[in-house]
């Protein structure tokens, strides 16, 4: 499987790459060495904690497909190895009154497994997003917490990229962008959700004979049209058990649009499990099922109980 990354979300890591690189290099007069245990050395290993969660986090933020969590591992590791020896060479071999200490370097190898054997011990993506952004608050972005508008940016980036686009080749040549609704806020309600004890998994329908495995993870409450709703949230058998998409939830639902303004077999919207009993529903980010774009994908049908009776004008609207 080709490796197909959102370069965006690097930039945090490549910063404090950088950040560490011109830190290590800034000249200093002269000092003597420092022995093998010393403040310096728990500085080394921190910032190179840090550093490989950051790329962690990037991987798992740029990918959308099943990307094998060894090479997130791998990369990450090999990535932070060789910055680590390169500081120590050219401190050695450039005149800024540094010197190479190995010592500095196991240190940093040290920090840097610390973090990885942290990373696979957490059971999901959600809490190593929140110590890296305990750890990197000034710099962390995230996915969840994109705006209606660059959701849809970026949505509009990733269908005119020619490797990531579901477009057939000849809607691809002529894409310029998705038609959204105008963003309207009264769409993003906040619901009550009612979480379900211990549910069963199904197999849904979708538009091949393909039946992936959900479960319904709990109930939306809210109002919306001045009128109250009710939507049920699904959680994927076979993403709750990976990294990247362990607390991933599927919303799929039609409304009374579909068919005229906006795709007749309804929309999906991503979300994430919550903290609490309440979750944001932000329906400016309904985007369409790979099937209203080509029939070479297979997509899960909306169950008829998310059938919203009133109009959804938020979001993406038909294509062609």
């Amino acid at each position: 499987m080709k490796l197909s990354l959102k370069k965006k979300y690097f930039l945090l890591p490549l910063t404090l790459s950088l950040l560490v690189l011109i830190t290590s290099l800034y000249p200093l007069p002269k000092l003597p060495e420092i022995g093998f245990i010393a403040i310096d050395k728990a500085g080394h290993f921190a910032a190179f904690f840090i550093l490989v969660l950051s790329y962690l986090w990037a991987f798992i933020k740029s990918k959308r497909d099943g990307f094998a969590k060894i090479n997130y591992l791998l990369f990450s590791f090999i990535i932070c190895l060789i910055l680590g020896g390169l500081i120590e060479i050219l401190q050695h071999y450039l005149p800024i009154q540094r010197f190479g200490d190995w010592f500095d370097f196991y240190f940093d190898i040290a920090g840097v497994i610390s973090g990885i054997i942290l990373f696979i011990m957490l059971k999901r993506t959600k809490t190593i997003l929140i110590i890296a952004a305990t750890l990197m608050s000034p710099f962390i972005y995230s996915q969840s917490e994109l705006s209606s508008k660059e959701f849809q940016d970026e949505l509009n980036r990733e269908y005119a990229d020619p490797e990531d686009s579901p477009l057939d080749s000849l809607d691809l040549l002529h894409f310029i962008s998705l038609e959204f609704f105008p963003i309207d806020e009264s769409y993003i309600v906040e619901a009550k959700l009612i979480k379900q004890d211990s549910p069963e998994f199904f197999q849904m329908e979708t538009s091949t004979s393909r039946r992936p495995e959900y479960r319904v993870w709990g109930y939306a409450y809210f109002t919306l049209n001045d009128e109250e709703h009710k939507l049920a949230i699904y959680q994927s058998k076979k993403l709750m058990n990976t990294l990247e998409y362990g607390d991933y939830l599927f919303l799929p639902f039609s409304d009374l649009s579909n068919g005229e303004s906006t795709y007749y077999g309804g929309r999906y919207i991503d979300l994430r499990i919550p903290e609490g009993n309440r979750i944001i529903i932000d329906f400016n980010k309904a985007y369409n099922p790979l099937c209203a774009y080509s029939n070479r994908f297979s997509c899960p049908k909306v169950p008829s109980e998310n059938t919203l009776k009133t109009n959804i004008n938020a979001g993406v609207k038909k294509f062609h």
